[in-house]
């Protein structure tokens, strides 16, 4: 009974998982990005939670120097896109 219940509830929790990870965690277009993590989207990969890492302007200039004048960046769930260039917006 206990095993059945466990599997059941284990399925219920993949499911959500998969649910949220396609939903909101994956690369839409051709914009180009990191790709992010489920729960901290790109802020482990952009230092934000690191203490003494570097400023969030070096980080948005690194990523345009990597990525150019247009990319994506995930902040948790949320979604950004980070237009560098007048013409482009």
């Amino acid at each position: 009974m206990f095993s059945v219940t466990f599997a059941i509830v284990l399925l219920f929790f993949s499911i959500v998982y998969y649910y949220f990870k396609s939903k909101y965690f994956t690369l839409h277009g051709p914009i180009p990005g990191i790709p992010p993590h489920f729960m901290f989207g790109n802020l482990l990969h952009c230092a934000f939670l690191l203490p003494g890492a570097g400023s969030i302007p070096d980080v948005f200039l690194y990523m345009r120097e990597r990525f150019g004048d247009v990319y994506q960046l995930w902040l948790g769930s949320k979604r950004m896109i980070m237009i560098n260039c007048l013409e482009d917006a």
